[in-house]
């Protein structure tokens, strides 16, 4: 199974590399952004090959390649870039905006993320336990 999965998956992965480094070439912003994610998705890729086969070395020089891929794609966002609607619906509906500047927000938004997820893990907690002590379940 896994020599089949190299097989195929080495031509994967470097169909990808190709789509890469076409993106990566473009003059638009928009396309070289999704280049430097599909260069972390084949480097990602091309690392779980190494793996299975025992290549520990180039694993881990993959790995760096998949941190450096997406260092590049933050690095280079554009100011202008467009927002996902989802991602301003969830920040206005957990409360009010922390910072005008919108990286500070969202590491608010996300820690606020985090406390809402909390509270739903705790009451599904005490559900859980209290439908065991009442013999519901």
């Amino acid at each position: 199974m896994s020599s089949l999965f190299v097989e195929y998956g080495q031509w994967v992965v470097l169909a990808v590399s190709i789509l890469a480094i076409a993106l990566l070439a473009s003059t638009e912003a928009e396309l070289r952004q999704r280049g430097y994610i599909f260069t972390a998705i084949a480097r990602f890729g091309g690392g779980v090959i190494f793996v299975i086969t025992g290549l520990w070395a180039l694993a881990i020089a993959n790995a760096i390649y998949v941190i450096l891929s997406m260092k590049g794609y933050r690095d280079n966002r554009s100011d202008t870039h467009s927002r996902n609607p989802m991602w301003e619906y969830w920040c206005k509906a957990i409360g009010t905006k922390a910072y005008e500047d919108d990286r500070k927000a969202d590491r608010v938004a996300i820690l606020r993320t985090f406390y809402v997820l909390l509270h739903i893990v705790a009451c599904c907690a005490i559900i859980a336990a209290s439908g065991r002590y009442l013999g519901v379940w």
